[in-house]
Formats: structure tokens, sequence, C-alpha cells
């Protein structure tokens, strides 16, 4: 279950777990709570999307919720797996109401997300509260780092038996053969360096910073930035462009359903986030031979690059950091090389083909729990 088909790395890690699914094993089903759709729907997945036909709030959430409680029944599914807050707190509230276990996806930074830091929130108080009280409630609660699972743990109160951490699965030879296929028309590829932030215009990714430091680069030597993606801070993002004089070396290319073709050609990728879950982004550069430089943030950042094993993290709303850090590695093509294979080989342990089964087998497990306690 999600909200729709469009977003960022919650979503596409979704429709990734899916496309790994085993098919002698499991008839998956997707159900949406609207039919707006950026990404590409999983081939051969019957999609149910709700009628949602409440006006208001409250009463849409019930209506949400006994409309999947009937389609439970209906289709005699035996687990319902969501992602996100939203979808999270009506599907754990739908399999309580139709007898079914639940595993729900955390993919972020639980206690900042639902914290006055996030501005993107609305309603902060009240899904704090319904997290507080929904989440202990879910059969099992996966997380793709270490770090949630600790502040699932310590901040929501959910037991520790409960929680596990499995990494996204993500399609490697896809990313690799899309990476192949040459940018929009509309969009003149510069020539290097070339700095790539693929992700949505939200708070999350703190673009200000990431701009700041890019002016602070361009003082020195020529370059570019190519912002992949859309979202909600889009029309302030391109305003701060302006304001620091920068709109002639940024790139705007848009909501794109390949980024990878993108990231491929970029000198450098970059990543400035005040907080995130498991940055598809980064694992996608390392996937591509791409040398990365990222904000350590909590928790994925810092988790899949290791202690600048993988990549050179940097303090989170620093620009001078960060601008120091993209110009060190323009200035050493050996680094970079270095980074650039060692990426190759990390990128390996998020292989869908490597990571599927952990999927498989835990939602065969949960089942088989539920099953003997009733």
């Amino acid at each position: 279950m999600l909200t729709e088909l469009i977003g960022g790395g919650a979503e596409r890690s979704m429709l990734s777990i899916i496309e790994a699914l085993d098919r002698q094993r499991f008839e998956p089903i997707l159900i949406l709570f609207t039919d707006r759709r950026d990404h590409a729907p999983p081939a051969g997945v019957p999609i149910v999307t709700l009628s949602a036909a409440a006006p208001f709030g409250a009463l849409r959430l019930m209506s949400r919720i006994r409309e999947i409680a009937r389609l439970v029944k209906r289709e005699r599914i035996d687990l319902l797996v969501s992602f996100l807050i939203g979808p999270n707190i009506v599907s754990i509230a739908a399999a309580k109401l139709a007898g079914v276990p639940i595993v729900i996806g955390e993919r972020s930074a639980p206690q900042t997300v639902l914290s006055a830091e996030n501005p993107n929130l609305p309603l902060r108080g009240l899904w704090s509260w319904l997290v507080r009280v929904m989440y202990p409630r879910a059969s099992h609660i996966i997380t793709n780092t270490a770090g949630a699972k600790a502040e699932l743990a310590g901040f929501i109160g959910v037991p520790a038996a409960r929680i596990s951490v499995i990494p996204n699965a993500l399609d490697l030879e896809r990313i690799t053969s899309l990476a192949a296929e040459a940018p929009d028309a509309d969009v003149v590829w510069p020539a290097d360096p070339v700095l790539v932030h693929v992700g949505r215009f939200t708070h999350a990714k703190d673009h200000d910073t990431l701009l700041q430091a890019f002016a602070k680069i361009r003082r020195h030597r020529p370059a570019s930035l190519v912002l992949v993606g859309d979202g909600e801070d889009e029309a302030r993002v391109r305003a701060r462009t302006r304001e620091l004089g920068l709109e002639a070396d940024v790139i705007f290319t848009g909501f794109t359903r390949n980024p990878y073709r993108y990231l491929a050609r970029a000198t450098v990728s970059v990543l400035t986030s005040r907080f995130e879950g498991l940055p598809n982004a980064l694992i996608e550069s390392m996937a591509l031979g791409i040398p990365i430089v990222s904000t350590a943030c909590q928790f994925g950042p810092v988790e899949v690059l290791g202690n600048n094993e993988y990549g050179v993290l940097t303090p989170v709303g620093d620009p001078e950091a960060f601008a120091a850090a993209v110009e060190a590695l323009l200035d050493d093509p050996a680094k970079r090389r270095e980074l650039s294979q060692r990426g190759l080989v990390r990128a390996a342990d998020f292989d869908r083909r490597r990571v599927g089964p952990a999927y498989e087998d835990l939602f065969v497990g949960v089942i088989s729990s539920h099953a003997t306690s009733t």
C-alpha cells in the first residue's frame, strides 16, 4: 500500500520490493489512495485505487480503513504491507479490522520527521500522536537503517524484536541499462565538471546548503549543477538560485522516471540532506561508478558510506565544508577513481537479488506467526 505513485525513495523502494518478490510464492496487489502516477507501476500486478468518497479528512480516513478491510476479505489477502506514515496508520487499523497481519515500513528518521524541524508535515501533533499509538500495534516494522530502528524502539516505543533492518532492494541491472539513455532533448548537457543532485525539492534535502556550497565552488572554477526532481519547494529553490546569480550554471530537469541517465554523466554525485532514510540516489550513484559527497545526516548516508570509505561525508548545514570537500575531490582524479571502484563493490549489497529474499522470508514469517497466534 502506498499513497500514490508519486514521490521519492519510499515509493521506488516499495516498487522494487514488489518486483523482487518470487511469483511462485507471492501474488502481490498494489493498493493506492489516489491514481496519480509518476512512476511506472509494476508489470502484471493488479492495482486497486481507493474511492475515498468522504469529503473530510477524518471521514476519509475511516472510509479508507473500511474499504481496505473489505478488500482484504474479498481478495483473501494474507498480509498487508505499507510504507509512509499515512498509509501505515490506515493499514494498521484496516488490518486489525480485517484480522490479518500488517508489516509497515519506516523509511526515514522518525523522531526528526515528527519534530517541529520538519515543516513539510502538516498537523504534526496529530500524526505524532497517531504514530505513537498505532505503530506499536503493527505486526512487524521494517526499517532500512539501524539508526531508525533505534529511534522506533526508543522514541516510539516499539519492541525491538518486532523491528527488522533490511536495506532497500534495487534492480542494479536495470539502473545500469537505463543509464545509457540520453538526457531529455531540452536538457543541454554542460561541460565537466558536473555535480548532480537527485531528490525531491523538500525541506529534508536542504537545497539551500547545496546552492550556497555551489556558489562558493563557482567563485573558484567553472562548474555546473544539475538538479533532478520536483517537489513542493521547487519555486523557492529556483528563486534562491536567481538570488545567488547561479541561473546560468544550474539546470533543473524536472521529474523523470530515469534519473540514472543524469547520474551516470556526473563528475560528482551530491547530497546535502538534513535527515534521510537510506537514500536510493547514493546507492544508484555507486552502482554507476560515480563518486559521492554527502552530508553525514541521520541515518542512511553514514551507514551506506561508512567512515568516508565509499564517499566523502561533511557536517549537515555547512556549505563551506561541503564546497571544500567537492573541490578537493574535483582536484583529485585518483581519489575519484578509488571511490568509484569501492562504490561499485558496495552497491552490490543492495541488489534486489541479494536483498529480496530477506523481505520474502520476513513476510512468510509474519504470516506464519499470525496464523499460529490465532
